[in-house]
């Protein structure tokens, strides 16, 4: 009896492999089992048995991996081991196939080992379960508890166990797949991915791997599968995906588009975000490379090249600069560039490059206004300073010329040469009001104004001073908030930006319209707007100034407000740099746009408020020059003294000199009746004369007191807390001015 099932066995081997693609997984895994049965019965020779056992390998690769393939391999064994009729269950959720054949013919000994050996591995393997279908279910072996939880007879007994505890958001694609597999035939492995729920409640995912045969009615007649439990591989992949996808949204949030070179090929490529930063939407991948180089400023693509070979000799792993890419005609934008080695040879040598660009012009553009900012507020201190001291030797020539002029007859030669001196001097005066100015510390008088009124007060003005060649357009806004600021020297700024705008154009045909509209100011657009920080307002009204003329090139655009620095053969180059401190005294901003060929824009902002527009202040006379005054003066500059000296002695007045406040106070306080009014300048050694004042005003009430400076009085003021009977004068002063001043605040004090 024996003999003749070995026979069969040897002939179900023989058909089995003849009818290998017909069988399935079943039928592949049961030949390979009866191979050695085969082999032996038939006398089949070793390079025979190698031969089918590979064809039979390929076969079921098809299905599972090696370690899957060994479990199928120990389920087909079953079929040719002798088992006991009543099959059982392990604790485990093992179906248990029947005991082993006690120690038989030699012919299945070798067999039974291997058999042996591979069943016992299975057993301790984890998340994996073998099963059949032809109609029903049964599982040949599996660890089916670990899987869901359920044992193998509480799986078996549902009616439709896959169903049943599959998730439903996944049923329907999963009908969907299973439907189209069927439709086809049931060719190759059909692979399904979907989340189960174990016994209590929670999910896990699940694969199922399986192969069919249909039926003459296109049905299903069997299958067999393997269900592995890949819910931590989908964990990891669903955490990767996640971390994905944070960093693309952090790099589009960023701006940053994607790039990657492939060293070996030269192939470049870029996603749609880096193309559309670089200009390059619908450019090949395959010419992205030499569009990206043709565009990039060749100065910045020497470095890039340098980078690069840098890289390509090991020196460095990753780069990044900025470059000016091209946009159209004499247009860059600035374009971030990192890069990092991606990939390596076994060699070393770098072979792929990953990196990242975004564009930074806006970035650029705030760095190099406040980079602006800082030089041009180291220049507005020192102007500042040369301005104060150039006042002080200009009070001195005025003061002392003026008091020549008044001993001589008008028509003599040396009261004309004294004139001419004085006239000098004066436009000496001038050039340092506009240092000044351009310091942020002119003597401003800021009210409450209407837009409409200041525009109409300076039309005719500057229509007049450009050419008859030229169509000056002028908006005459209907409605529009107030601004704050000095009326004349609104005027100034405006007539300064269209008399530029006029000589930009020269003798040819041209047109400058001036506009006014509203502006809110962002971080962003204080920072480009040269708006100062101390500033608060977040609206104002922007004047603007275009002309269609020559244009500046980036070159000039970048020092146009520096003081000195003109592109005309004539001036003295502080227009420009007068304008920008006027402004920042308004506590408002500047912006210019301007292109070569093209044009200039200029618009300047000033602060929105809120207060109603101000009556013009009447003109009072001066009360002339009274009586015979005690004077107590102090200031460091020993000409101003001289002239002091000078002029109280010319007009009939008594004067102290001192040479710093603290001098000063000692002689107030050696004679504190003994003074009508007080004339102290603000900088001084020692003592300044605003803390001299100070303590002056808090012994005595009465006493009227000057403050001079060749600054204006912005930094006096704040210090004063309140003290009044204090005014300001600006220097340089005339002996009438000075005298003026004196009775003014004799007659009735102002601060």
């Amino acid at each position: 009896a024996i003999f003749f099932v070995l026979g069969v066995a040897a002939c179900a081997a023989c058909i089995t492999a003849l009818f290998l693609p017909a069988l399935g997984l079943g039928g592949v895994v049961l030949a390979l089992a009866l191979l050695p049965l085969r082999s032996v019965l038939l006398g089949s020779t070793k390079a025979e048995k190698e031969a089918d056992e590979f064809s039979l390998t390929r076969k079921l690769s098809e299905l599972a991996s090696k370690e899957e393939l060994e479990a199928e391999f120990e389920a087909a064994t079953a079929f040719v081991t002798p088992q006991k009729s009543n099959h059982h269950h392990s604790s485990d959720g093992i179906v248990e196939l029947g005991e082993k054949h006690p120690e038989g013919p030699g012919l299945v000994k070798d067999h039974e080992i291997k058999r042996e050996h591979l069943y016992t591995a299975l057993r301790q393997l984890p998340g994996i379960a073998v099963y059949k279908s032809a109609p029903d279910v049964s599982f040949l072996f599996g660890d089916l508890p670990a899987l869901v939880g359920y044992t193998t007879a509480e799986f078996v007994a549902m009616k439709d166990p896959f169903k049943t505890i599959m998730h439903p958001e996944d049923r329907v694609a999963d009908e969907g797949v299973y439907d189209e597999w069927k439709a086809a035939g049931f060719p190759g492995v059909l692979k399904r991915r979907a989340r189960f729920f174990k016994k209590d409640g929670t999910t896990t995912w699940l694969e199922d791997r399986m192969v069919a045969e249909a039926d003459e009615e296109g049905g299903r007649a069997s299958a067999i599968g393997v269900i592995v439990d890949v819910n931590k591989e989908v964990v990891a992949e669903e955490a990767e995906r996640s971390a994905l996808e944070r960093q693309a949204f952090a790099l589009k949030s960023g701006g940053f588009g994607i790039w990657e070179h492939d060293l070996v090929s030269g192939r470049l490529s870029q996603d749609d975000h880096a193309k559309r930063i670089l200009g390059a939407r619908g450019v090949a991948d395959e010419a992205l490379l030499d569009y990206w180089m043709s565009k990039t400023h060749p100065d910045d693509m020497a470095l890039l090249r340098g980078a690069y070979e840098e890289i390509m000799r090991g020196e460095r792993e990753a780069y990044e600069s900025v470059s000016r890419v091209q946009f159209g005609q004499n247009n860059y934008r600035h374009i971030q560039v990192i890069g990092q080695v991606a990939e390596r040879d076994s060699e070393g040598k770098p072979t792929r490059i990953l990196g990242v660009l975004r564009d930074v012009s806006d970035r650029v553009a705030v760095e190099r206004v406040m980079q602006e900012g800082q030089r041009l507020e180291a220049l507005g201190v020192m102007a500042g300073s040369i301005a104060h001291d150039f006042n002080n030797f200009l009070g001195a020539v005025l003061g002392f010329a003026s008091l020549a002029k008044e001993g001589i007859e008008p028509e003599h030669a040396v009261a004309q040469h004294i004139e001419r001196v004085m006239r000098g001097a004066q436009r000496a005066k001038d050039l340092a009001l506009q240092l000044q100015v351009y310091a942020g510390r002119g003597d401003f008088k800021m009210a409450s104004l209407s837009v409409a009124d200041v525009i109409e007060g300076i039309t005719s003005l500057i229509q007049v001073s450009v050419s008859h060649r030229i169509t000056l357009v002028v908006s005459k806004p209907a409605e529009l908030p107030n601004i704050l600021g000095d009326r004349t020297q609104i005027h100034q700024v405006l007539l300064n930006l269209v008399t530029n705008a006029s000589d930009a154009i020269g003798e040819e045909y041209g047109k400058i319209e001036v506009g006014v509209e509203i502006a809110e100011a962002d971080a962003h657009k204080r920072a480009t707007w040269r708006i100062p920080s101390d500033s608060s307002s977040a609206r104002f009204v922007c004047l603007s100034v275009r002309d269609n003329g020559c244009g500046m090139a980036s070159d000039a655009l970048a020092k146009v407000f520096e003081p000195f620095y003109t592109t005309k053969g004539s001036g003295h180059g502080l227009g420009l740099s007068a304008m920008l401190g006027i402004m920042k005294a308004h506590r408002g901003g500047v912006d210019i746009e301007s292109r070569l060929g093209q044009g200039t824009t200029f618009r300047v902002y000033f602060p929105v408020s809120e207060e109603p527009v101000e009556s013009e202040p009447s003109t009072m006379s001066d009360s002339g020059q009274g009586v015979s005054l005690n004077i107590l003066a102090a200031d460091d500059d020993p000409g101003i003294r001289e002239f002091l000296a000078d002029m109280a002695e010319a007009y009939g007045h008594k004067i102290e000199l001192a040479e710093n406040g603290e001098q000063a106070i000692r002689l107030y306080q050696s004679n504190p009746n003994g003074f009508d009014v007080a004339v102290f300048d603000v900088t001084m050694p020692i003592m300044d004369g605003v803390d001299a004042a100070i303590r002056i005003r808090d012994t005595s009430a009465s006493l009227p007191i000057v403050l001079c400076s060749g600054f204006d009085d912005k930094g006096a003021i704040p210090k004063l807390n309140g003290h009044t009977g204090i005014s300001f004068l600006q220097k340089p002063f005339t002996p009438s001015s000075l005298l003026a001043k004196i009775n003014e605040s004799i007659s009735g004090p102002d601060a």
